[in-house]
């Protein structure tokens, strides 16, 4: 009997240590979507990240596959049905597609999902591959095409403007630097060959990434798993890149009519878009301190339901809100969207964004 309660003990102890240790992975690797898994790949110094889940567009707008997805009317009629659907503005694929169907074979029913960085210092964009792309094949097309091969097979093939530019089907300047990270199945692209080698070993998780940076880890859970597509701003950024003082003067001082009006707002420390299955879609906010989230919850609810100078109309024309929580430093709020969404918001002023 004595036996018996020690070996229960003992495995009691055992299962908590295993679930304990669980729990600290979960918590420590963070978010575990798609999207969570996107921005992983981007560098720790990007500002302005863009998502965008192919492999859920596809399926869901009817991608072309195999030998119809060559076909260039097709593609386009597949890109415009994206575009009306508002998920695929986040996208720095949408005018290369034609060409690197041309010259690499890849459309995007071959991606799982994109990933955008762009900082300060250059923009770098990443393409998750599905396991049936044959990874020699492309490298095949990337020797054919004219890149300089590299001597690492993870390494930077180097082109140039003028070779993108002078293709049968041109590539965009995106493509002028790309690597094909075999174990990781990602193809990494950018206009700058140096800033292009930098980021190679964030993507295979040898660096930290831009999820290391406060508030993103945050603003990648709070948009949810069902992410179809997304926007999110660093840090101050947010009110850098959406602030009102881009507007003209009468919208501009619209805009501090109604933020006064509502009682004023706390500086900005992150947002994130997010445009979620159907018609669902989510604004995240993140702020300084707990206090200050507490006090914009209402401002940024009101904000948000209300006129929309330096757009046009009012924010109800695009979405109602149908839910507003704040938690520690994040205000949320769940929204309906109307119409587009993604590519009116994510550009120049956004009241609700103000700082």
């Amino acid at each position: 009997m004595r036996q018996r309660l020690l070996v229960g003990l003992v495995a009691l102890l055992v299962l908590g240590v295993a679930t304990g240790g669980v729990l600290w992975w979960v918590e420590e690797r963070g978010p575990t979507s798609a999207f969570a898994d996107a921005m992983r790949t981007l560098p720790e110094d990007s500002l302005r990240l863009g998502f965008t889940d192919w492999g859920d567009v596809s399926a869901s707008l009817d991608a072309p596959r195999g030998k119809a997805a060559l076909d260039e009317d097709r593609l386009t009629a597949f890109l415009g049905r994206s575009y009306d659907a508002d998920v695929t503005t986040t996208s720095a694929l949408v005018d290369s597609f034609a060409g690197m169907s041309a010259n690499y074979g890849l459309t995007p029913a071959d991606a799982e999902w994109e990933a955008y960085g762009q900082g300060r210092q250059g923009a770098v964009d990443v393409l998750k591959l599905r396991d049936e792309v044959d990874l020699d094949a492309l490298v095949d097309h990337l020797r054919e095409t004219g890149y300089a091969e590299p001597k690492d097979p993870d390494g930077v093939w180097v082109g140039s403007g003028d070779l993108v530019a002078t293709l049968d089907e041109p590539l965009t300047t995106t493509q002028k630097n790309v690597a094909v990270l075999h174990d990781q199945r990602l193809l990494l692209m950018a206009d700058d060959p140096t800033f292009l080698e930098q980021s190679i070993p964030v993507g295979t998780g040898d660096e930290d990434s831009v999820m290391a940076e406060d508030g993103v880890s945050q603003l990648v859970a709070a948009a949810g798993d069902d992410v179809r597509s997304a926007q999110l701003w660093v840090g101050d950024f947010a009110c850098e890149d959406l602030a009102m003082s881009k507007a003209d003067p009468v919208d501009r001082q619209e805009g501090d009519r109604l933020t006064d009006k509502v009682g004023g707002v706390h500086p900005l420390d992150g947002l994130v878009l997010a445009r979620r299955t159907g018609r669902a879609a989510t604004i995240g906010m993140w702020f300084a301190t707990d206090a200050q989230a507490e006090d914009d919850l209402q401002p940024r609810t009101d904000l948000a339901r209300g006129a929309a100078p330096g757009q046009g109309g009012t924010f109800g024309d695009r979405f109602s809100v149908t839910r507003a929580v704040q938690d520690g430093r994040l205000v949320r709020l769940d929204v309906k969207a109307r119409d587009t969404l993604m590519s009116d918001l994510g550009q120049g002023a956004v009241l609700f964004a103000t700082c």
